[in-house]
């Protein structure tokens, strides 16, 4: 998955409880990998309703 804006494989997502928080990962050949800062008990589930960012254009959903 790439961003349709940019092409960066980065991505972030934010904490729904806490706007500030967020955990970043890369999708290569289709597999998300989360970074190795990001405790794996913290993760929140992805689902088809999860906004991601891309790390590039900070502001704007992938949808």
């Amino acid at each position: 998955m790439k961003c349709p804006f940019c092409g960066c494989q980065s991505f972030y997502l934010k904490d729904q409880d806490d706007e500030y928080e967020t955990y970043e990962f890369d999708v290569e050949k289709g597999e998300v990998n989360f970074h190795h800062e990001v405790n794996e008990s913290d993760i929140p589930e992805l689902h088809e309703k999860t906004h991601c960012y891309c790390k590039l254009i900070l502001k704007r959903p992938l949808k």
